[in-house]
């Protein structure tokens, strides 16, 4: 009788410890974590304690690069005035592969380019911020591009102000040379029709008015263009011709 019970004794202490190990293997297989706790990647066992003072999870460090950008917010519609930017350079550094890239004489070892400022197609006396900004951004693109340009702006000396700074350019005729040993010139229109606006370039022998190469294109107004043509007006015509001197090609040999 004894004997039959310690059985049964023995049966129920195997079952208990059966139940239990199953109990903490079930735990160890699927920990139960939460929101304000650490989750860690491995298993823990059951009878772990959390020692803390931290609740909530720790905030998400920040890209190095971040460490060296502004925290200033952009103002409404700025990155699409920056992206209208890198377009309207992208579009002319268009232009400038397609008059370099059929010219009727090698343009980079046969002629010295000037660029003038890009008016309106319908008065060729009237231009704006977007033809100023064309002919700028083309003296550059041509540079870049191996060809020789020259700054028709460039005053013969320097000139200085205690107020405010020193200036190498100028549109005032009486302070520019000239002449100019230039074989070439880079003349463009530009027209606003529809939402749409069309450039076009050629690039002119100064000699005779031979047009070597040409390049058109056109593309939405948008924001941006609809800004850079907002101040187009025409000049009052009080300024004296310049003269463009085709210099002799043995005259640059001997420069070089």
């Amino acid at each position: 009788m004894m004997r039959n019970g310690l059985l049964i004794a023995a049966a129920v202490l195997l079952g208990a410890l059966w139940i239990g190990a199953g109990q903490v293997r079930a735990e160890q297989k699927a920990p139960v974590y939460t929101s304000y706790t650490h989750n860690y990647p491995h298993q823990v066992p059951s009878d772990y304690v959390y020692r803390t003072e931290r609740v909530f999870a720790p905030p998400a460090k920040k890209p190095f690069s971040a460490l060296f950008s502004s925290a200033k917010k952009e103002a409404p519609g700025q990155k699409a005035v920056v992206a209208g930017g890198v377009l309207m350079q992208e579009r002319v550094r268009d232009l400038v592969r397609q008059l370099l890239a059929n010219p009727a004489e090698e343009i980079r070892d046969n002629y010295v380019v000037t660029v003038g400022t890009f008016v309106n197609m319908s008065q060729l006396y009237a231009t704006s911020s977007l033809g100023r900004f064309i002919s700028e951004q083309m003296i550059t693109e041509l540079q870049k591009s191996g060809v020789e340009v020259i700054e028709v702006r460039k005053t013969p000396s320097i000139m200085m102000s205690s107020n405010d700074g020193v200036f190498g350019l100028s549109t005032d005729m009486d302070e520019l040379s000239t002449v100019y040993d230039a074989q070439a010139m880079v003349v463009g229109t530009y027209s606003a029709v529809g939402g749409e606006i069309f450039i076009n370039a050629r690039l002119l022998r100064n000699s005779d008015n031979m047009v070597l190469s040409t390049g058109s294109l056109s593309f939405a107004m948008g924001a941006m263009g609809k800004a850079l043509l907002a101040d187009e007006g025409m000049p009052v015509r009080t300024g004296k011709p310049v003269a463009i001197r085709a210099f002799a090609e043995n005259s640059r040999a001997k420069d070089k």
